[in-house]
C-alpha cells in the first residue's frame, strides 16, 4: 500500500470514528435536560421549563427536580434500590438501564422521549397517599 493511500485510509477511519461520536449525543438534546415537575401530570414526570415540554433528556451528570423525578420512579415503579437525592450518578444510570430493559426501549441510561413514553412513573391517589404507577398522560 502506497504511502499516500494509508493516510488516507487512516484520515478516513478518523473522520468515520468522530461522526460516530457526534451521532451518540441524545437526539432530545435539542430540547434540553427536564429540570422541573410535569405540572399537568398526576405522577411525578420530568418536564424542560426551558422549552414547556417534557420532551426533554437526563444523563449522567445532571442534577435537580427533573432527576429526583426520575429516581422517585425508578424507585417505585421498578424496585430499583437508589437514593433519591437529586443527582444523576452511576446509580441512578445502572437503574435506568434496568428499567430501560424491563420497558424493552434501548438500555443506554438516558432518559429521553423514547423512555419517557415506554415508563411507569409515581404518584399517589384517592386522597390517603396511596402509591400507584401510571404511564405519562402527556407523550413526548
Amino acid at each position: 500500500m502506497s504511502r499516500q493511500r494509508l493516510i488516507s485510509s487512516a484520515l478516513a477511519a478518523l473522520l468515520a470514528a468522530g461522526l460516530g461520536l457526534a451521532a451518540a449525543a441524545p437526539a432530545s438534546a435539542a430540547y434540553g435536560p427536564c429540570n422541573a415537575h410535569d405540572a399537568r401530570e398526576t405522577t411525578s414526570v420530568p418536564f424542560s421549563t426551558t422549552n414547556n415540554t417534557n420532551n426533554c433528556y437526563l444523563v449522567q451528570g445532571n442534577t435537580g427536580t427533573g432527576v429526583r423525578m426520575l429516581q422517585t420512579a425508578l424507585r417505585g415503579c421498578y424496585g430499583q434500590a437508589i437514593t433519591v437525592d437529586g443527582i444523576f450518578g452511576a446509580a441512578t444510570r445502572a437503574a435506568l438501564v434496568n428499567a430501560q430493559r424491563r420497558m424493552g426501549v434501548t438500555a443506554d441510561g438516558a432518559y429521553g422521549p423514547n423512555t419517557h413514553n415506554a415508563m411507569l412513573f409515581q404518584g399517589y391517589g384517592n386522597g390517603n397517599g396511596t402509591p400507584f404507577c401510571a404511564k405519562a398522560v402527556y407523550k413526548a
